[in-house]
């Protein structure tokens, strides 16, 4: 199943990488259990043709009737790789991932939400 996805806003929020990882994309591969240099997550999941160094925090998002599209907040923050110059929360472009390549980021990670 696809998902449509936009970097989580605010660049602070969200930094605090969980006991026992080395890093967002350590946290990632270890829950997904494959490396990111894999076949299919090798590339950033934004613009599909740079390599994915970064777990880049991102949210799900919906479009309205209106063209616009909004967070849904209630689904939660996930991590998925990307390159580093996807990897900026003032980029809201929505883009898609496969949901199985979502891993929810920790609530007790997140703070001022």
């Amino acid at each position: 199943m696809i998902k449509d996805v936009a970097n989580a806003p605010g660049k602070d929020y969200h930094k605090k990488v969980p006991n026992g990882y080395d890093s967002w994309i350590d946290y990632w591969e270890k829950k997904r259990k494959r490396k990111y240099g894999n076949a299919d997550a090798s590339f950033c999941r934004r613009c599909k043709n740079k390599p994915a160094v970064d777990g880049g925090h991102v949210e799900c998002c919906i479009e309205k009737n209106d063209g616009d599209w909004y967070y849904c907040k209630n689904e939660g923050i996930f991590i998925v790789p990307l390159c580093e110059e996807c990897n900026n929360p003032y980029n809201t472009e929505h883009f898609q991932v496969n949901k199985d390549d979502l891993v929810a980021v920790p609530e007790e990670t997140i703070k001022n939400r």
